[in-house]
């Protein structure tokens, strides 16, 4: 008797909970340190249910100042247990070392290599054989021998196993990826009695891609094809995020997206689910079913994650601050002439021809549109300005736009920050009446949360109502 069955790989339907299951090169695909838990519950034809639960965590390190990935560490842990039965049960603890290797600005390799430790235990305490039937009493005796030289075997080994993952980013974000992972290198004994029973070797082929994205969506295939012996499987999988913004910081959600997924095993077993997923969180539940009458073995079951996660690594653009222009032209009364001042979008064509080639690029400048106390309404005296945001940015369609609105403490915080996010709006607003691709804009409010100026005084207060603009300005190399 031999651990196969219970050792099979599974592509779990919220696997992005299991990422050391999937590739041991997983710990370098993001500048994250993430703890995830993983329980999955499946009803089998006994009646009873087969469980797993995973434990998963990665640690990136990170060079602080040019965001280059040195090395990641993975560890995994694993239980299943095959129910009341006592059948199987399986513990598995894990170590993976994962480094990338960068090809192009936008391309990366990611080597990963995994070693764990397998413990797998099988009891017969608890089955019936016909050694236990009592046929001159017509009854099972529990208590009888069970015709076998054995109760409880135990089986301990080591697998080695590895990982390679292709990576493209796309706008700072994971893009596509392939990879393939083999599993069990070394090939461990597996068997439970003296004879041999080498541990096949398992080779998991895997791809996904974001195939539409835009700011409210995104949809993302994904296929997974796995060999062990000679056993083939095949999975295909799909993820509909849909994507939303809040900056509020007085509600508990914040901008974020929530994941539909389903997935379908070509051995006919299908699942669907939803994850949630938030800066520094994540949790997802799925519910597996078979399809028609091939599998007589699986039954329903249960999926549930949850991720806990921090990035120990941004990226920061250089950062250049425009000063903001009260008045177009003035007058000189010393050489006696009308001076024509730079308006801000000239300073930002000025300062673009004058630094050198950079991978990203921020420009910020503040302005007072002089709205009316409590009103989010824009005057024509705004224009001239707009105008001129208008039309730098469609010359740069890559570039994006960023608004924030800004108040005084008049008000509650609630209030002010509404009335924040209503002021940055009709400057976005205004700007899509221009003709101004909407998928560049960012809208958003802080409220009262970050003045400029002591609101203790009128002058303060005039200062701290002002729109912030933030001008990401990406080259591609």
């Amino acid at each position: 008797m031999s651990t196969v069955a219970v050792a099979q790989r599974s592509v779990y339907t919220l696997r992005q909970y299991t990422p050391l299951l999937i590739n041991p090169a997983s710990p370098t695909l993001n500048y994250d340190v993430e703890v995830s838990m993983f329980h999955e519950e499946v009803g089998i034809a006994t009646g009873e249910y087969l469980t797993t639960n995973s434990f998963n965590g990665d640690y990136v390190f990170v060079q602080k100042t040019t965001g280059r990935k040195w090395i990641g560490i993975g560890l995994n842990a694993l239980e299943r247990d095959a129910g009341k039965s006592d059948l199987l049960k399986r513990y598995e603890a894990g170590l993976t070392v994962a480094t990338p290797v960068r090809l192009t600005v936008h391309q990366s390799l990611h080597f990963g290599m995994n070693a764990t430790y397998v413990s797998t235990r099988t009891s017969m305490e608890h089955l019936s054989t016909g050694s236990q039937w009592i046929a001159s009493e017509f009854r099972y005796d529990p208590s009888a021998g069970l015709g076998e030289s054995f109760e409880v075997q135990n089986v301990n080994y080591t697998s080695l196993s590895t990982g390679l993952i292709w990576a493209l980013e796309k706008d700072g974000q994971q893009h596509s990826s392939v990879g393939l992972a083999i599993w069990d290198v070394n090939r461990p004994n597996q068997s439970f009695f003296d004879s041999e029973a080498r541990t096949p070797l398992t080779y998991q082929l895997h791809g996904q891609t974001k195939l539409y994205e835009n700011h409210r969506v995104a949809l993302s295939p994904a296929f997974y094809y796995l060999r062990s012996g000679s056993v083939n499987s095949y999975v295909a999988a799909w993820s509909a995020k849909l994507l939303f913004q809040n900056e509020n910081p007085y509600d508990l959600l914040r901008s974020g997206n929530v994941d539909l997924v389903a997935r379908y095993g070509f051995n006919r077993d299908a699942s669907v689910g939803v994850v949630l997923n938030q800066p520094g969180f994540s949790a997802g539940v799925a519910y597996n079913f078979p399809l028609g009458n091939e599998n007589q073995y699986l039954r329903g079951g249960l999926q549930v994650g949850i991720t806990l996660s921090r990035a120990l690594w941004k990226p920061r653009p250089q950062k250049i601050t425009i000063e903001a222009v009260p008045a177009r032209r003035s007058f000189d009364f010393e050489t006696q002439k009308t001076v024509v001042q730079q308006t801000e979008v000239d300073q930002i064509r000025s300062e673009l021809e004058a630094v050198d080639q950079v991978k990203a690029l921020q420009f910020e400048l503040s302005k007072d549109f002089r709205f009316a106390f409590g009103k989010a309404d824009l005057g024509t005296e705004s224009e001239p300005f707009l105008d001129e945001v208008y039309q730098l940015l469609s010359e740069n369609p890559n570039w994006q736009l960023q608004i924030i609105g800004h108040t005084d403490n008049v008000g509650s915080k609630h209030a002010n920050y509404e009335l924040s996010v209503a002021r940055a709006q009709s400057v976005a607003d205004y700007l899509i009446r221009k003709g101004f691709d909407a998928g560049q804009l960012v809208v958003t409010g802080r409220g009262d949360t970050e003045p400029v100026a002591d609101n203790a005084t009128p002058e303060g207060k005039a200062r701290n109502r002002r729109v912030q603009f933030l001008i990401n300005v990406a080259n591609e190399e």
